[in-house]
């Protein structure tokens, strides 16, 4: 068997990078492939979360910002409310009535 001796031992050039080297040994050393994994990993969990903390305090912050009198005026109109609850009462009425005014036969067939 051919034991390689200091003099025959293949080196790396010193014009390749240090980058060219480690992207040679990935998917041939299995170390690497988990360093890779778990440095990924890592860094993808601090841009999550990251990201998140952002959104969060952005929300936090549209939410505690004192709402305009007119905008809050314009959300529920009184007359309209009125008109919508007399709306649903009277479909309340007419459902009832339906339920229990019909005076046909029970079975369809007959």
């Amino acid at each position: 068997m051919f034991h390689p001796t200091s003099s025959q031992a293949p080196t790396i050039p010193s014009s390749v990078s240090s980058w060219k080297s480690f992207g040679h040994r990935i998917g041939r050393d299995p170390f690497t492939d988990w360093a890779t994994v778990i440095a990924t990993s890592v860094v993808l969990i601090i841009v999550s979360v990251v990201v998140g903390i952002n959104i969060y305090f952005s929300v936090e912050a549209t939410l505690n910002q004192v709402p305009d009198d007119q905008f809050q005026a314009a959300i529920v109109k009184p007359d309209v409310f009125k008109q919508v609850l007399t709306s649903f009462d009277e479909r309340a009425q007419k459902y009832s009535t339906i339920l229990h005014g019909y005076n046909g036969p029970r079975d369809p067939s007959m």
